[in-house]
């Protein structure tokens, strides 16, 4: 049954977008669709949009701006008015609403093992000349690639910077940056800084003891990265 079938056309101009591949990662987006129907934007109208990643890792979350890029016009993403993307092996388990809808920009979650953390412990990419690289003088924050968004044109023009320098460190330098997708999408926001910073109850670790170690405060959980066996982890 195609994504299309399972899932019905909303009728807002909301959209959640998962891009997938392999049949555990379809089952992961059936309950992400199932949540999100009790706790996303329970007062607007939404749609579900699930694309065909491509194979392999770390191809299948590296590619997943391009994925949504090539499948814009098929989607007519361009009359909605908010794009968000969740990895698919997440769960609401809490209300999400207008909390996330800026006016022009982007909305990041903040990565639950790196909130509240000097600079100097950011993961960013050091390796020069990768297009993911961080200067030691940008970035405050370091962002998860599990959930974001924004506003249409804002999430598109994101896409694309993301697409040119995962495209560059391929083609031109034969690399990838050491988190994938993760490292360039914070090498654009630390340039691009979002307009709504979210907490990590937007990417909330099923297991969470450790985090609640240093986290600064308690946060509730609203949309959770579930727990999942490592044979799953090469596919998304």
């Amino acid at each position: 049954m195609a994504a299309a079938d399972k899932y019905p056309p909303g009728v807002g101009k909301v959209a959640l977008v998962t891009v997938v591949h392999g049949e555990a990662y379809e089952q992961h987006a059936n309950r992400l669709y199932e949540s999100a129907c009790e706790f996303f934007m329970p007062n607007r109208g939404w749609e579900f949009i699930q694309l065909e990643g491509r194979p392999g890792w770390p191809d299948a979350t590296l590619y997943r701006y391009h994925v949504i890029r090539e499948h814009w016009q098929e989607h007519k993403m361009a009359r909605l008015t908010h794009v968000f993307m969740s990895d698919a092996d997440m769960v609401f388990e809490g209300y999400v609403g207008d909390e996330i809808l800026g006016d022009w920009g982007i909305t990041a979650t903040e990565h639950p093992g790196y909130v509240g953390k000097a600079r100097s412990e950011l993961p960013y990419e050091t390796r020069y000349p990768s297009k993911a690289r961080v200067p030691d003088v940008w970035g405050e924050r370091y962002y998860c690639g599990g959930f974001i968004g924004g506003e249409v044109h804002a999430f598109r023009q994101m896409c694309n910077r993301l697409r040119w320098r995962i495209d560059y460190d391929r083609d031109k330098l034969g690399m990838v940056a050491t988190w994938h997708d993760e490292s360039y999408l914070n090498a654009v926001l630390a340039v691009h800084e979002p307009e709504i910073t979210l907490t990590p109850a937007y990417c909330y670790p099923d297991q969470d003891d450790w985090y609640r170690t240093f986290w600064p405060m308690d946060y509730p959980r609203l949309l959770v990265a579930v727990d999942k066996p490592a044979h799953e982890r090469g596919d998304r």
